[in-house]
């Protein structure tokens, strides 16, 4: 017999009432996951705007980038260990294996990961469905481990980059150094300029031999083999969901408080401030990511939205939308 559903409780200042007694979803993530998908809508849509008038398109496509573009790719990462924490939890309220259907899921998620880069152009989802698969193996670890993990993750790749300057530096010289990260970087731009050329082709069958050309590379590459800030990014939903930030925000709100400040901080930081910093500033600052705005939207939403059921219900719409992930 199939096992009955099992509804999560909801303290009283949740809102989660106002989609219906019959479902067990926490409307908080769907509308955070409809704000989001709204966010990329914008990044995507403006990313085929006209240049119309001299000078405001490139106001907007700045404030898009600063203030969107990352940010709802950061929020769907968060929402993607949120999840994996849900079905976690639920399966074992219900004693139900749980490992065999995540797999099969990320599976799926990864042939259609391929299907949008190679027929798209989109990369995101292959990242999701290669990094998602490490969540079974740390999902019991203590709240501490994994915060380490989060920080040695978001610290990864420029970690790598500045060991192997270092390791040339000292074995071969600077110049070999300095040899080495201009032909990382003319590597890049030769393969990056032979997909730009096949977009502007007319064939096809052309762009798409790019795009498969393309992803040979870009799948190779340390921002892909090394965790990074997808792996923060599923934590953070992680613990989230594990303390259950999203069912009572006003519980954790020196908590929120502080991860909005620092993600605040981390985006003047990054934006601003890093490239003008000495070199141990720098390296300090590794930790610091104009993403991490993530935090601050998040953590606003949590504290300021979540909690007023009217405004909630206002943003039903939003949240059926949320639901298509």
């Amino acid at each position: 017999c199939p096992s009955p559903p099992v509804t999560l409780p909801s303290p009283p200042r949740s809102a989660d009432s106002v989609i219906g007694p019959s479902s067990d979803r926490i409307q908080t993530l769907d509308v955070l996951r409809g704000l989001a998908l709204l966010g990329m809508i914008v990044v995507h849509f403006h990313n085929h705007t006209l240049e119309i008038v001299t000078g405001v398109n490139e106001i907007l496509r700045t404030l898009v980038w600063r203030l969107v573009e990352e940010k709802s790719h950061g929020t769907f990462a968060l929402l993607f260990g949120a999840g994996f924490a849900i079905q976690l939890r639920r399966a074992d309220l219900r004693g139900m294996p749980f490992a065999g259907r995540y797999l099969r899921r990320l599976a799926v998620l990864f042939l259609f990961g391929f299907v949008a880069h190679a027929g798209f152009g989109y990369n995101v989802l292959i990242g999701y469905a290669v990094w998602g698969v490490p969540l079974l193996f740390i999902r019991r670890w203590s709240t501490r481990a994994l915060i380490i993990l989060a920080v040695l993750s978001t610290m990864s790749v420029p970690l790598y980059w500045r060991a192997s300057q270092q390791y040339i530096r000292m074995t071969q010289g600077p110049e070999p150094a300095a040899a080495f990260m201009q032909a990382r970087i003319a590597e890049s731009r030769s393969v990056w300029n032979a997909l730009h050329a096949a977009e502007d082709d007319n064939s096809y069958g052309r762009l798409l031999a790019a795009r498969l050309h393309h992803m040979a590379w870009f799948y190779r590459q340390p921002f892909f083999i090394m965790p990074g800030a997808t792996i923060t990014l599923f934590i953070v939903g992680l613990l989230f969901v594990r303390h259950r930030f999203f069912e009572d925000p006003l519980a954790h709100r020196g908590v929120i408080i502080g991860l909005m400040i620092f993600g605040l901080v981390s985006w003047v930081a990054d934006n601003w401030l890093l490239d003008l910093a000495p070199f141990a500033i720098q390296m300090a600052g590794m930790l610091l990511r104009n993403q991490w705005l993530t935090f601050t939207y998040v953590g606003a939403f949590l504290l300021v939205v979540a909690p007023r059921a009217a405004w909630m219900a206002l943003l039903r719409p939003i949240g059926l939308a949320g639901r298509m992930a």
